[in-house]
């Protein structure tokens, strides 16, 4: 099944008892190994660093520690990808956490989108809005990579109603496929 150039993966279409995880559960485990964005989601960030600063707990609010060295990558918007710093996780002893996940495990970055009034996902790098899934060759799929390496990072909980995977992450089906899309794959995966 293709909609709107995307393909999408059958195990989005399989039905599970499932429902979205609860942040207060799971304490943004997803944020675990810090996040990837390609250089032009950087040039978006980059100009709203006063904004950013003061949403950051003070040990860290030096701009030049919040990213790894650029990494080339040709399929990358720009040319390459770039890595979110970590930093120890207070709220999961021994684990780490990216430099913008603050304490109350809101995004430093989508809290400064929502002050600036800029439309989701903003300044969140499309990495994170998309999460757990990924874009892989065109095709939309279920990221389980981050899955086994940062527990908890699933993203869904046991549910009572058995629904399509498309559904439980239906926003960020939507972020990707357009409301329009999204009608045309319920449709779709009715037939």
């Amino acid at each position: 099944m293709i909609i709107n150039g995307f393909k999408i993966h059958p195990e989005l279409l399989e039905e599970v008892h499932a429902e979205r995880c609860v942040l207060s559960e799971c304490l943004g485990a997803c944020c675990t190994g810090g996040a990837w964005l390609d250089v032009e989601q950087l040039k978006i960030i980059v100009p709203q660093v006063a904004a950013i600063k003061p949403n950051l707990p003070d040990d860290r609010r030096d701009p030049n520690a919040w990213f790894s060295a650029p990494a080339a990558d040709e399929a990358a918007p720009g040319g390459g990808t770039i890595g979110t710093n970590v930093v120890a996780d207070l709220r999961r002893p021994g684990e780490t956490c990216c430099v913008f996940l603050l304490p109350d495990r809101l995004c430093a970055l989508q809290v400064t989108s929502q002050q600036l009034g800029l439309a989701y996902p903003g300044l969140k790098p499309l990495f994170c809005a998309l999460y757990p899934l990924q874009i892989d060759e065109g095709e939309i799929i279920v990221d389980h990579e981050t899955e086994q390496h940062f527990g908890g990072a699933t993203c869904r909980r046991a549910g009572a109603t058995k629904q399509p995977l498309y559904r439980v992450f239906k926003e960020e089906m939507q972020l990707l496929l357009g409301a329009e899309g999204y009608r045309e794959l319920e449709v779709m995966s009715e037939k």
